[in-house]
């Protein structure tokens, strides 16, 4: 696995903290990066966070029509 970024690490805390305080929030990278992040972030790092977040089973991705791509905390997935 490669090392993350302080930039990423930053941006993925900042993410973790928002799921916690909204534990049914969801929202496309887009999205997050505006409401969640307030637009402090390029997109392109947010999406390396998502990835990294991802990949480390503490969001989930979910399909939403063919394109759309909604990120979701992974705690209580189970119970969705």
């Amino acid at each position: 696995m490669c090392p993350v970024s302080r930039a990423t690490t930053r941006i993925a805390k900042e993410i973790l903290r928002y799921t916690k305080k909204n534990p049914e929030a969801a929202d496309t990278a887009e999205g997050i990066a505006l409401w969640w992040l307030h637009s402090k972030y390029p997109l392109a790092e947010v999406k390396e966070a998502l990835d990294h977040l991802v990949s480390q089973s503490l969001l989930v991705l979910v399909w939403r029509r063919e394109s759309q791509r909604l990120y979701r905390s992974a705690e209580g997935k189970e119970a969705r």
